[in-house]
């Protein structure tokens, strides 16, 4: 009967204290640590027989002051704590042995009943700087930098390690459209440790507020050292495109984590952090940013890769050319690239032109020209180039051009006339002609005879109408003399 009312005492003893937990940690205090560092428990009830371990001693913990509270405060004996409104316990000279600045374990008993335990370490901060190490909510165990709050609460005072890293206020198309697309902030977890983000917000200047939540990022809970996009997802009005804008970025207890300022985006092109500096750059959602601002390069780019000739490497007059270009469209409203073939003013082919329309993409084409036949010799033999321009970029290369291509200079050829003479009816065939308009309209004659016997088909248009115009007149002529015998 006694060891069952031993082991009912005993574990509603645990019960009590199970709301109980070291809350913050001031192991390094900016100048002497004598006498200024401290531990701050959280306990829902009254404390009593506690122990404080270390990883070197053990501190059977003094109640010296008792406060209507729920934190306690850890002191060594010559703290003052005289101001305080908090109980206090004394663990003696020094806390344990004495609170390691590198780093340290934890634990806090009751009867030899763990009731909490953390670690920590100078890297995760408040190492001489002014601030301590405070619990986060809903991460046992884990210690963070924070504002130093003795004797209160410190939830809205913890520096989460994490930042705006980059924006894209105002992206290729629909700046509202939904998630991959549309706007996006992209934050870095800097900690060691999983972080969740939901309830975390952003506010901009005109106090619009985008939480997030599952819905607008493709994970909430980011891992150590990981990037985290986060999608306006059609919440309409965060990101001004235009004006001078700041984004501040909220803890779920509505502290604030950080701020960035930025004015007068360009389309398609993000703000990136660069090295402490805000700078337009190449979007890089979800990846590591350049490392300095002189890697990022806005500019279109313009490359010959191949002409397509002969074994002989020239080309003739008259020719096809094809050709091979890599057109890469950077910064840049424009979107037409021409091509032709010149030397010096004189150009010897029409322009090819194509459109390229999506920004900071790669285009490899292939075109062709049609040199100039060239058939009057109004072009020298030489070296010509061949011009590629447009997207504020440009790119040549030389080009052999010599001869003529002979089968695009030939004449066009008129049907074999026959000459017929009229003593034998001897035919003969006559050297070919040009067809143009003044052979067309003249007259073949006989040599030998001199009479005529070709004539053009407008010749002889015109003689029928004469004819026709003879035989009427005469026919008028008779009506009118027949008219007057009557």
């Amino acid at each position: 009967m006694k060891q069952k009312i031993a082991l009912f005492i005993f574990l509603f003893s645990v019960s009590a204290y199970a709301n109980t937990y070291i809350n913050e940690i001031n192991y390094d205090p900016a100048g002497s640590d004598n006498n200024f560092e401290y531990i701050e428990i959280y306990s829902d009830e009254i404390l009593n027989n506690i122990t404080l371990k270390d990883l070197k001693s053990k501190d059977e913990l003094e109640l010296v002051k008792r406060y209507d509270g729920n934190y306690y405060l850890v002191v060594e004996e010559g703290f003052n704590y005289s101001s305080l409104d908090c109980n206090i316990f004394s663990a003696g000279a020094t806390i344990g042995n004495n609170l390691n600045n590198d780093r340290d374990s934890l634990v806090l008993e009751y009867n030899n009943t763990i009731l909490d335990a953390v670690s920590y370490s100078e890297k995760y901060g408040g190492n001489g700087n002014g601030k301590v190490l405070c619990k986060i909510p809903n991460l046992i165990g884990v210690m963070k930098e924070c504002i130093p709050t003795v004797c209160n609460e410190n939830s809205n005072n913890i520096n989460y390690n994490i930042i705006i890293n980059e924006i894209m206020p105002d992206p290729i198309g629909n700046d509202d459209a939904e998630m991959p697309n549309g706007e996006w902030i992209e934050v870095y977890n800097n900690e060691n440790y999983n972080l969740s983000l939901g309830g975390f917000y952003f506010e901009d200047l005109a106090n619009h507020k985008l939480y997030i939540s599952e819905t607008n990022t493709k994970n909430p809970n980011l891992g150590p050292r990981e990037y985290g996009v986060i999608y306006a997802n059609g919440f309409n009005g965060l990101l001004n495109n235009e004006d001078f804008e700041e984004i501040k970025l909220f803890g779920n207890e509505g502290n604030l984590i950080d701020k960035i300022s930025y004015g007068f985006s360009r389309e398609g092109v993000s703000w990136a952090k660069i090295k402490d500096k805000w700078v337009l750059s190449l979007p890089t959602a979800g990846k590591e940013n350049p490392e300095k601002e002189d890697d990022i390069d806005l500019n279109s780019k313009i490359s010959i890769e191949k002409i397509y000739l002969g074994s002989d490497e020239k080309a003739k007059f008259g020719d096809n050319i094809r050709f091979k270009i890599n057109v890469y469209k950077g910064d840049t409203g424009k979107e037409s690239v021409q091509a032709w073939i010149e030397k010096g003013k004189e150009i010897v082919t029409k322009r090819a032109r194509i459109n390229v329309e999506e920004k900071f993409f790669e285009y490899p084409v292939t075109l062709s020209l049609q040199i100039d036949p060239n058939c009057k010799k109004k072009y020298n033999d030489g070296e010509y180039k061949l011009v590629v321009q447009g997207l504020d970029s440009e790119d040549n290369e030389d080009i052999e051009i010599s001869g003529i291509n002979n089968n695009l200079c030939e004449q066009p050829k008129t049907k074999e006339a026959v000459l017929v003479s009229n003593k034998d009816l001897k035919q003969e065939v006559v050297e070919e002609v040009g067809y143009t308009e003044t052979n067309l309209n003249s007259e073949l004659t006989n040599e030998i005879t001199g009479s005529i016997i070709y004539s053009s088909s407008t010749e002889k248009q015109r003689n029928l109408v004469m004819y026709l115009f003879s035989f009427l007149m005469l026919i008028l002529l008779m009506y009118v003399l027949l008219r007057k015998n009557d």
